[in-house]
């Protein structure tokens, strides 16, 4: 499973956005830049860091990456092993940890994996049952809270969905102290602290929080950041279908409690989960309803826990089975404000994996139910999933390596497809840099900034040279904002770049209503155009803009 996961994942190439953003970010630390003043992000530095290790000895970005997402599998795995090893005698942990390997597969190329890593590895160590006051027992709530930590410091929200879990979990079900619960929490609390003095001690603390909590809450809450999944504007009957589907993944684990008060709790979250396409696309503003009812769900998983703590303190793979289950509920916040697949392919897998810790205590009926349940969601959910990096070996990745072992690849002299770059998006590249000081900064520009989604951030990624701004990674409603307007103008006069790329707009938004009238230029596309004369050669749908026009 290793080995083939690490080969599809050497084989898909980066996306134009979330890798590259990911490993953008990665190679301006190693340049010495920091996030949130150096380059704008919502994550945390830790992340960033961790790739630019990797990158530090791989040439490549995009085999640095797979390399990177590949050793967090195989973290992943060993721990998990050691779980299914410590949690039932009988091996009824084994079926559990196979789902979670196969599933993780699907996530390996997702640029969120890292800290999803994290995540994994604090629940799992929280899961790990040992002897009462043991050292071992405080040894792995230790190593739950610095993964805890790890989460925190690279993807903040993710830390939140870990914490949340193993609060819930850890003090509901355990009597006494909880020695276990404060040696999570002194350990995930001292770790921020050890690794923010060490290494980070020059990014604002304030700066952080209101990058990486407080803005994205805003863009969140507005509805900037919101999209519809396809299914909640269906017709209704299929609507509530769906809901039911994506409600059955955190929640199906609570039949293995065989807790009456439990089934109900479950139950009102189930029914929630499943009127939520309705309300949401009935209501004035989405984001803002999806974030309270995602809340909402994950405390009544936590009340669920709460009701059976006498049960999940004697049972160790139920209380395996309770943490991955709440963390999934929390997974539904990351969800429901996006609905896509990146978005919903964790709350999938924790929920997956928790049912399957509580099916040895289900009811014949319950398992066939669940079983049923999934696999219909499976087929259903299936395009929202997404598909396996494996996949890539048999649909073509295999023939592609021995194809580029033989010819010279064309971006970073690598066998492996996953360095693959457009074709059109390389030459423009080349050109810019070719045409420019290699001591300037290279710029690449939307053909219209009226409104800013997503951008190629890969066109800065592929140059040779650091990018113009530190804007480069665009948010709705960000770039368009007078002050980081007046910024990126600053930022583009300083470039000293001869040339500069430019790419079509709506290739990166969604697509404007039938009949909107044309967008209207913002005061940087006007200074753009100022200083670089129309487009002097075209290279598929990018175009290459000289200074004077020479």
């Amino acid at each position: 499973m290793v080995s083939s996961t690490t080969l599809g994942l050497l084989c898909w190439p980066i996306d134009d956005y979330d890798d590259s953003a990911f490993l953008m970010g990665s190679r301006m630390m190693r340049a010495g830049a920091f996030p949130y003043t150096g380059f704008y992000t919502h994550y945390g530095p830790l992340g960033y860091g961790v790739q630019s290790a990797f990158s530090g000895f791989i040439a490549s970005p995009a085999v640095a990456l797979r390399a990177c997402q590949a050793a967090f599998f195989c973290l992943v795995a060993a721990i998990a092993l050691a779980l299914a090893g410590r949690l039932d005698a009988a091996s009824r942990a084994w079926p559990a940890t196979l789902v979670l390997l196969l599933l993780l597969s699907a996530l390996a190329a997702l640029a969120s994996f890292c800290g999803l890593m994290f995540v994994l590895v604090a629940i799992a160590a929280a899961a790990m049952p040992e002897p009462a006051g043991g050292r071992s027992e405080l040894g792995w709530a230790a190593a739950a809270g610095a993964a805890i930590a790890g989460a925190f410091l690279t993807r903040p929200a993710f830390g939140l969905y870990a914490a949340s879990a193993v609060a819930a979990v850890t003090l509901a079900a355990e009597d006494g102290p909880a020695r276990r619960g404060m040696a999570t929490a002194v350990a995930a609390i001292g770790a921020v602290i050890v690794v923010w003095l060490l290494l980070y001690r020059s990014i604002s603390p304030a700066a952080a929080v209101q990058a990486t909590l407080i803005f994205p809450a805003r863009l969140s809450s507005a509805g900037l950041r919101y999209r519809h999944g396809p299914f909640v504007l269906a017709p209704a009957p299929l609507a509530v279908v769906f809901g039911l589907l994506i409600g059955s993944f955190p929640l199906a684990w609570v039949l293995g409690l065989r807790d009456r008060r439990a089934n109900r709790i479950a139950a009102a979250a189930f029914a929630l989960t499943g009127l939520c396409p309705l309300i949401l696309r009935s209501s004035e503003r989405p984001a803002r309803v999806a974030a309270w009812i995602a809340v909402l769900v994950l405390l009544l998983a936590v009340l669920v826990v709460v009701v059976s703590r006498r049960t999940l303190g004697s049972h160790a793979p139920l209380r395996a089975a309770a943490l991955f289950g709440v963390c999934s509920a929390a997974f539904g916040h990351y969800f429901w404000t996006r609905q896509d697949r990146p978005h919903f392919a964790p709350m999938i897998v924790l929920g997956v994996v928790a049912a399957t810790l509580s099916a040895f205590a289900m009811s014949a009926r319950a398992r066939w139910t669940v079983a049923i349940v999934f696999a219909a969601g499976a087929l259903v959910l299936l395009p929202m999933a997404g598909l396996f990096p494996i996949e890539r070996l048999w649909t073509g990745g295999v023939r592609q390596i021995g194809r580029r072992t033989d010819e010279k690849a064309s971006f970073s002299q690598s066998i492996w497809p996953c360095d693959d770059v457009p074709p059109d998006m390389a030459a423009a590249v080349r050109a810019a840099d070719e045409r420019s000081d290699p001591g300037s900064r290279f710029v690449a520009v939307a053909s219209h900034q009226s409104r800013t989604e997503q951008d190629p951030i890969l066109l800065f990624l592929v140059s040779r040279r650091l990018p113009y701004t530190r804007w480069y990674a665009y948010d709705p409603g960000v770039q368009t904002s007078p002050e980081v307007q007046r910024e990126m103008i600053l930022e583009l006069r300083r470039s000293r770049s001869d040339a500069a790329v430019v790419w079509p707009a709506g290739d990166y938004q969604e697509s404007s209503p039938a009949g909107a009238p044309a967008p209207a230029l913002t005061p940087f596309d006007l200074e753009f155009r100022n200083l670089y004369a129309a487009p002097v050669a075209r290279y598929g749908r990018f175009a290459l803009c000289r200074t004077g026009g020479r």
